[in-house]
């Protein structure tokens, strides 16, 4: 595993003072033909990524980071964008009801390592998507990204005690409303664009612990 191998280089090689090892988990999963598991076939099931960062030295300090990246989310409702500040230059209309999109980038840092980093890698990916989407029925509404943001890393705090700082990074994916020629627009139609879009993140940490950077 990573902490392994950061403890080895510096444990068995004198002239290394800190090791830091990063790795990715891409998530393929092997294939099915006729249902039956192939036996060296795999697809990849989505953008995700799953990713670690490992630090130690040779006093033993081991520091370990883990997240994920490209987790893309989307609402079809139960979001909107109000309650934010304007002033005199502020032409943007408050909203009830969009689309909501994002591809969530994460990274939580750990005050103690967990006995299963697997487990707690599952609590706090589903805690982050229970701040976005809510209960199966009706969900939870979202007045901005912002918002949504901090619930996602204040869920995964309370459900993961070994965790003491939450990174997020989670740009707008917009879906702009669209009225063809000669129809009119009755929430039915939109359309995907990439710019321009704003870029919303954050740190979230418990009291007294130090906030950690974004890998």
């Amino acid at each position: 595993c990573c902490c392994c191998c950061c403890c080895y280089c510096c444990c068995c090689c004198c002239q290394v003072s800190k090791a830091k090892v990063w790795v990715e988990q891409a998530p393929w999963q092997r294939v099915q033909v006729g249902g039956v598991a192939h036996e060296h076939g795999f697809a990849m099931s989505g953008t995700e990524i799953r990713t670690t960062h490992v630090t130690c030295d040779r006093a033993g300090k081991l520091d370990v980071q883990c997240g994920v990246k490209e987790l893309k989310v989307l609402k079809t409702t139960q979001s909107g964008y109000e309650g934010f500040l304007r002033d005199a230059f502020t032409l943007l209309p408050e909203v009830r009801d969009r689309l909501m999109a994002t591809s969530v980038t994460a990274t939580w840092k750990y005050a103690y390592q967990p006995t299963d980093y697997d487990a707690t890698y599952a609590t706090v990916r589903g805690a982050l998507l229970d701040g976005v989407f809510g209960p199966p029925r009706g969900g939870v509404y979202s007045p901005s990204v912002q918002y949504t943001l901090y619930q996602m890393a204040h869920t995964a705090l309370q459900r993961a005690p070994q965790v003491e700082s939450v990174f997020l990074n989670m740009p707008n994916l917009h879906f702009l409303p669209c009225a063809p020629v000669g129809s009119k627009f009755e929430d039915d139609v939109y359309i995907a664009t990439s710019e321009p879009h704003g870029n919303i993140e954050a740190v979230v940490t418990r009291k007294d612990a130090k906030p950690h950077c974004r890998l």
